[in-house]
């Protein structure tokens, strides 16, 4: 006996992100903390670090920093330097990821697969 089978996979050739790249700063070594101490494990995230944090730098100082509002300041060109609290809670100066929020996976392309069985 001879049977055949078609499997189709991604059907509509939709080409949607699976992942992106969620870490903010570039080689900072732990957790940022949020409100309360709290700390995230994966990074900082809109709205999950104190309002004085997140200002942009123009130097390698903390006199040099802008006041931060709480936000994260990204650049999709170019790394910025931030202020962020570290783990002990004291702030430090960080260089941001500017892949941060991009893909960097995608759902495979339209594929099919043709099989023939012969069973006796």
């Amino acid at each position: 006996m001879i049977s055949g089978s078609i499997e189709g996979f991604n059907l509509f050739n939709s080409q949607r992100p699976t992942q992106v790249d969620n870490r903010y700063t570039l080689g900072f070594p732990g957790p940022i903390l949020g409100p309360n101490g709290a700390t995230n494990p994966g990074g900082a995230t809109q709205g999950t670090i104190p309002s004085q944090y997140g200002g942009i730098c123009s130097g390698a100082t903390l006199a040099t920093c802008a006041p931060g509002n709480g936000s994260l300041p990204t650049s999709k060109t170019t790394s910025l330097n931030v202020t962020l609290p570290d783990p002990a809670g004291n702030t430090i100066i960080v260089a941001t990821n500017p892949n941060w929020g991009r893909a960097t996976a995608y759902q495979g392309v339209r594929q099919f697969r043709f099989s023939l069985r012969v069973t006796f």
